[in-house]
């Protein structure tokens, strides 16, 4: 490929509005899920929420509870501490939500609480929380979602506009949209860091891969390296294992590099001041991470005390007891996606992760050879060294990051050997994937939208004797849903190749 063409390939005049398209239709549905999920109906939410409006108000260390060494103190609006108060249904799937009492207390009077992120880093929680400084009760909790959902609509927008560069994209574009699962779009419309730690992730992989594999106009190296800089700030600044998900994108991306596009950046001041900024802010996480922080859990869990191997042997056997977690496994992990989202998502992550093994070669193979290494190791060997002082704490949803670049790398894997023959029943069968997890989505979507309004009630009561009633109503949130999900599916559906239409490949110049 020539350079001219590179160049006219990368700099597309429409990525902004593939941008554009991508977060608002992925914000309006994961806003519908804020909306649609009652307030703490998502884990560890209340801590988040505390954490939040503390450190708005300038609360970035937190001490140590001298009552209960877990936990950190923390000084909030008596609303934002009233939240513990309503995950009344929480581990209980049959119970709805009509049991949460009404926020009580003056709402801008100061109280003490106490909450178990304090050990988390200060920088989502200043963004997320910012709407507590002009807003209290019911309407700041749901603008502290909704701040959530906007920073993981931006990283979602800057995913697929990286998808969309690619040519050839169709198997890329397939992974992606099954990277998006109904647990990121119930984590997306909370205030859980979970869901911006695996899109951060995925955006950063996919734009270092076109800045390590293409050569760039000056232009679109800044605008890169701006992406690469704002996905690991938000990366580190999640959790504490986010510096493990940060490392693994780097190795993936340099493996993945093509020799004489690296020398090209190493005279580039785009690249360097790139570099710089993402150490920056790698260093900065690190540091926060040995400012001395609470120790042990709020509540005793099962298997404190047992050893390294009794840990790494156990989470071993459950190895794929945890999919269900990155798929979805809603509530307090007490309320899982019917099963037939669990088997199309089972389905579609089996073909693009097969055919990425299948028809991967060189570095390709090495990199979905050691991520698929990675997700399965990384679980027993973190459980087996806090197994002792902490007891199980493993949820499946914490690999979502890795589960993201497994996929991703496998869609690349297949666009790169396949190149531009994309044949017909490839093609269909994208299209019947993108459509069954559609449907996959609305099916998961009305079974937690069920289980909050009725509990174990019946759908003839969902329709007649609603329990509790989400803002707006449920019917008209769930018509918004599946008529934004059609359009979505549309879009996903028209974004693929049809024929072989000789695009430039990715090729090293």
């Amino acid at each position: 490929m020539t350079d001219q063409a590179s160049i006219r390939n990368e700099n597309h005049p429409r990525r902004w509005r593939d941008f554009l398209v991508a977060a608002v239709l992925f914000g309006v549905l994961a806003g519908i899920w804020a909306l649609a999920t009652p307030m703490t109906a998502v884990p560890d939410e209340p801590p988040h929420a505390i954490r939040a409006a503390a450190v708005v108000r300038g609360q970035i260390v937190m001490p140590i509870s001298e009552a209960h060494p877990s936990e950190s103190v923390a000084f909030v609006p008596r609303y934002i501490a009233h939240v513990t108060a309503l995950r009344c249904f929480a581990f209980d799937p049959v119970k709805d939500a009509s049991c949460q009492p009404p926020l009580a207390g003056d709402p801008d009077q100061i109280v003490e609480t106490r909450t178990s992120s304090g050990p988390n880093s200060p920088f989502y929680y200043a963004v997320i929380g910012a709407p507590t400084l002009v807003l209290s009760g019911t309407p700041a909790l749901y603008a502290m979602r909704a701040m959530n959902v906007a920073l993981c609509a931006v990283l979602v927008g800057f995913l697929f506009m990286g998808v969309r560069q690619f040519r050839p994209n169709g198997a890329l574009l397939v992974a992606a949209v099954t990277s998006l699962t109904p647990m990121v779009f119930f984590l997306s419309g909370s205030m859980n860091p979970n869901a911006v730690e695996a899109l951060a992730a995925g955006a950063l992989l996919v734009t270092l891969v076109l800045a390590l594999r293409t050569r760039s106009s000056r232009g679109m190296l800044w605008e890169r390296g701006a992406i690469c800089v704002g996905s690991v700030l938000l990366l580190v600044n999640t959790r504490s294992i986010s510096l493990l998900w940060l490392g693994i994108v780097l190795l993936v991306a340099l493996l993945l590099a093509r020799r004489p596009v690296l020398e090209t950046l190493r005279r580039q001041p785009a690249a360097w001041l790139t570099l710089l900024g993402c150490a920056a802010a790698g260093c900065a996480a690190v540091v926060w991470q040995l400012i001395p922080k609470p120790s042990g859990q709020a509540v005793e869990l099962a298997g404190r005390g047992q050893t390294f191997a009794d840990g790494f042997t156990s989470m071993m056997n459950a190895t794929f007891d945890f999919g269900t977690g990155w798929i979805g496994l809603f509530g307090w992990l007490d309320r899982p996606a019917p099963a037939f989202t669990v088997v199309v998502w089972t389905i579609a992550i089996g073909i693009v992760v097969v055919a990425g093994l299948s028809l991967a070669t060189g570095a390709h193979r090495i990199v979905i050879v050691t991520l698929v290494v990675l997700a399965v190791l990384i679980p027993p060997i973190v459980q087996g060294a806090l197994v002792t002082e902490f007891g199980y704490i493993w949820q499946g949803r914490y690999m979502l990051a890795v589960y993201t670049c497994l996929l991703l790398a496998c869609g690349l894997a297949i666009d790169d050997r396949a190149g531009e023959n994309v044949v017909a029943p490839a093609r269909r069968i994208g299209i019947v994937l993108i459509v069954l997890m559609s449907c996959a989505h609305a099916a998961s979507f009305l079974a937690v939208l069920r289980s909050y309004v009725v509990g174990a009630g019946s759908w003839s009561d969902m329709i007649g004797a609603p329990h509790w009633q989400p803002p707006l109503g449920w019917v008209p949130l769930t018509i918004a849903f599946l008529l934004v999900l059609t359009a979505t599916t549309a879009v996903a559906v028209r974004s693929l190749p049809r024929t072989s239409a000789n695009l430039p490949l990715l090729q090293p110049h």
